[in-house]
């Protein structure tokens, strides 16, 4: 149990201090398609397939925001949300 309380609180610790340093951007395309998009870049991951054609994608502040101009100007529905909170569940 003891170690448990340390992990718990290590990876407490180590969460503070990156919230607020990505963001999050939903995405109205497939996985498949999505996977297209950001297959070669390391700043970009898919954070939740939450429909067939509804993904969400987490990664830097800036990488989000030119991926969502980018498809945006393609017509592809984009949306960044909007959150400050830090996960605690794993």
């Amino acid at each position: 149990m003891e170690d448990a309380i340390k992990v718990s609180y290590h990876r407490a610790w180590l969460q503070a201090g990156t919230a607020g340093s990505g963001g999050m951007l939903a995405v109205a395309l497939s996985e498949a398609e999505v996977l297209e998009w950001i297959t070669e870049r390391a700043d970009l991951c898919i954070a939740a397939v939450n429909s067939p054609s509804g993904v969400t994608l987490a990664g830097t502040h800036s990488a989000i925001a030119e991926l969502s101009d980018e498809l945006t100007s393609l017509g592809v529905f984009t949306r960044q949300l909007r959150w400050r909170c830090l996960t605690t569940h794993t």
